[in-house]
């Protein structure tokens, strides 16, 4: 399980969606595509490209749409046809998203507005680890900065 302690993680920082955020120390990251469009952090090899062994947070960025991220989130979230709604939280003093989804495994998804985008966090592991990463899942998302 990763520290707690945000003070010992890596600072990863996107100047094209202007964004920073912390991820545990020993982590590795990945973005697969020259626009980074999505961005993989993983406590192993193995959970960077499969179904994780381990913990995995993929960052995605799709088109808002000219949306605001409420409207994004509600037209996009209903489709997903997932049984827990979306709660309101405060990141960075902005307003994000955050869900519970079911469908596919258990996994955490936040949703954060930014620059004609929308970018989607997703926290998925194991499920005998599953509940034990709650804690520093919620780190993590309180660590983004928006630039």
């Amino acid at each position: 399980t990763p520290s707690l302690d945000t003070n010992l993680w890596l600072i990863y920082t996107n100047t094209t969606y202007k964004f920073s955020l912390k991820f545990p120390n020993g982590w590795l990251a990945s973005t697969s595509n020259p626009a980074a469009e999505n961005i993989t952090f993983a406590s192993n090899e193995e959970s960077l490209t499969q179904t994780p062994t381990g913990y995995k947070i993929e960052a995605v960025f799709q088109d808002s749409n000219g949306k605001t991220l409420k409207s994004w989130v509600d037209d996009n979230t209903v489709t997903l046809a997932e049984t827990k709604k979306p709660k309101e939280i405060k990141i960075s003093e902005g307003t994000a998203y955050q869900q519970e989804l079911s469908k596919n495994g258990a996994k955490i998804a936040t949703y954060i507005e930014r620059p004609n985008k929308i970018m989607i966090i997703t926290y998925s592991a194991p499920e005998n680890l599953f509940g034990q990463g709650g804690d520093w899942y919620n780190n993590l998302i309180n660590s983004i900065k928006l630039l």
